[in-house]
């Protein structure tokens, strides 16, 4: 199965002595030029796909970091990369930006504030919970507008956050991420959906 293996790729060749068969390795300078093919068949390979691939204004771009400290990366990259004045977030009274801990959230709300971004606040929730009272207590000085939504009809499972072109995603059940998408189409559709709930129950 090796030399099969290895037959197939074009690394070994077979030489014929007499009745048997003889398998003969490429030579190191040999396999420099077996590469070079394969880079200018890759090559060829791509720009048929591309040009039957229709291009986009916008590319795709998806950021993605595991584990807790993933999570906070993912939230100062969406800080980092907002240059509008207003964020739309959909959260969870119960998963409240998950994994996160407390003086990194108040100085993560102090930078935000510093950057003069409000925040637009969707928060699902069936108990108005003490420490959410405090939080909005301070929605003037914090610039943030918190709308409570029942939980039992929107149950939002993860974090989402909705600036001008990105998306933030903060899991912190099960599988523990945090995920920065950079997609205008996209954007604009959860921003759009985000006005629609905002409406309603305002």
């Amino acid at each position: 199965p090796a030399l099969n293996s290895l037959l197939d790729k074009g690394f070994v060749s077979i030489v014929l002595v007499g009745k048997r068969k003889h398998y003969r390795p490429l030579s190191p300078n040999q396999l420099s030029a077996v590469f070079e093919r394969k880079k200018s068949d890759l090559n060829f390979l791509i720009q048929e796909l591309s040009s039957k691939i229709p291009s986009t204004t916008e590319p795709l771009e998806m950021l993605y970091f595991p584990g807790k400290n993933g999570i906070n990366s993912a939230a100062e990259v969406f800080l980092e990369e907002s240059k509008g004045k207003m964020w739309r977030t959909f959260e969870s009274s119960v998963v409240n930006h998950p994994s996160i801990d407390f003086y990194q959230f108040e100085d993560y709300i102090d930078r935000r504030v510093g950057k003069g971004i409000h925040a637009r606040v969707i928060a699902s929730t069936n108990i108005v919970y003490p420490w959410l009272k405090e939080r909005i207590d301070k929605d003037k000085e914090e610039l943030r507008d918190i709308l409570l939504v029942p939980g039992k009809t929107f149950p939002f499972r993860v974090v989402i956050g909705i600036n001008e072109n990105r998306i933030l995603i903060l899991s912190g059940e099960d599988v523990v991420f945090g995920a920065v998408i950079k997609i205008v189409q996209i954007a604009q559709t959860l921003a759009t959906i985000h006005d629609m709930i905002w409406s309603k129950y305002r």
